[in-house]
C-alpha cells in the first residue's frame, strides 16, 4: 500500500479549496486498494475561516493555520515542525495550489509509477478557462543567457507586460500545438502541482528554497538533475487547472515581477 502526503497551500481561496479537497477525496476512494492518502491544508489566508476536515471519508485530513511564508516556504515550515519525519514512510509527496482538481484516477495512476529513476512526476495540466496546456513547463534546461534575458525582462515591468501580451502568448500557443501526448522526459513541470517520488525524497530532503514566490520549478528541476533522477511527463495523469493564479491574482504586477526577478537571481547564483 502506497503512502501519499498532499500538502496544499491556501491563500484566501476557500471556495476552490473545498472543490480541490473533494476531488482528492473521490480520487482516494477510487484508489483505496492502492494507497493511503493524507492531506495537510496549510492556510496562509489573511482572514482565516473554519475548515471542516472530518467530513472526508477517504482521507486523513489536517488543517494548519500558518503565517504566510510563501508557497514552498510554508511547506518547508510544516515539514520542519515535524522534523521532516512524515516523509520517512511517504512514497509520494504532492505539493499543490488549491485552484486545481484531480481526475478520479489521478492517484491510481500516480501509485502505479514505481521506476526508481523517476524523481518528479509531471501530469497533464489543462486549463479549460484559458484552453491552454500547462505541461510540459520546460522540455530542456534553460541556458544561462536565456535566464539573464528573462531576469532583465522582469526587472522592467512595462517591458514584461508587453512580453506577456505578445511573445509569451505566441509561445503558449506554440506549446499547445506542440504538446506531445505521450510520456517523455522533460526538464521541469508546472508548479501548480508537484509530485515527487520516494527516490526524490530520499536524496533531497530536507530541502530549502529561500524565495517567497516563483521559480520553484527551476529549483526542483535542478535538484532532480543534480541527483541523476528524471522528471517524466505523464499525459495519462490528468489535472484540471480550474481558476489559474487564484491565490496571486490580487498580487500587484510590479511585486510579481520583483519576486520573479529575485527567484531567477537565486537560480543563477546557486545552479549556474
Amino acid at each position: 500500500m502506497k503512502e501519499i502526503l498532499i500538502i496544499c497551500v491556501n491563500y484566501n481561496s476557500y471556495e476552490t479549496l473545498q472543490t480541490f479537497i473533494e476531488s482528492i477525496d473521490y480520487a482516494a476512494h477510487k484508489a483505496e486498494t492502492m494507497c493511503n492518502v493524507r492531506v495537510w491544508i496549510a492556510d496562509n489566508s489573511t482572514s482565516k475561516q473554519t475548515i471542516k476536515t472530518n467530513i472526508y471519508k477517504h482521507l486523513d485530513c489536517s488543517y494548519f493555520a500558518c503565517k504566510n511564508e510563501g508557497y514552498i516556504g510554508t511547506v518547508e515550515k510544516l515539514l520542519k515542525q515535524n522534523n521532516w519525519k512524515d516523509l520517512h514512510n511517504t512514497d509520494y509527496l504532492i505539493i499543490s495550489n488549491v485552484d486545481i482538481s484531480l481526475a478520479e484516477d489521478t492517484l491510481t495512476q500516480i501509485s502505479a509509477i514505481t521506476d526508481p529513476l523517476v524523481g518528479w512526476i509531471a501530469p497533464r495540466i489543462y486549463s479549460k478557462c484559458r484552453d491552454t496546456e500547462e505541461n510540459p513547463q520546460a522540455i530542456r534546461r534553460y541556458s544561462k543567457a536565456k535566464l539573464y534575458l528573462l531576469r532583465w525582462i522582469y526587472s522592467h515591468p512595462i517591458i514584461y507586460k508587453v512580453y506577456r501580451q505578445t511573445i509569451h502568448q505566441l509561445l503558449q500557443h506554440h506549446r499547445n500545438q506542440q504538446t506531445q501526448q505521450h510520456q517523455q522526459e522533460i526538464y521541469a513541470g508546472n508548479g501548480s502541482i508537484f509530485v515527487f517520488t520516494k527516490s526524490f525524497l530520499n536524496k533531497n530532503t530536507p530541502f530549502h528554497y529561500p524565495c517567497f514566490l516563483y521559480g520553484e520549478e527551476l529549483f526542483f528541476a535542478e535538484l532532480v538533475k543534480n541527483h541523476k533522477l528524471k522528471t517524466i511527463y505523464y499525459p495519462n495523469i490528468y489535472i484540471e487547472n480550474r481558476t489559474p493564479n487564484v491565490s496571486t491574482q490580487n498580487l500587484g504586477f510590479n511585486k510579481r515581477c520583483s519576486y520573479t526577478e529575485k527567484a531567477i537571481d537565486y537560480i543563477l547564483e546557486t545552479f549556474y
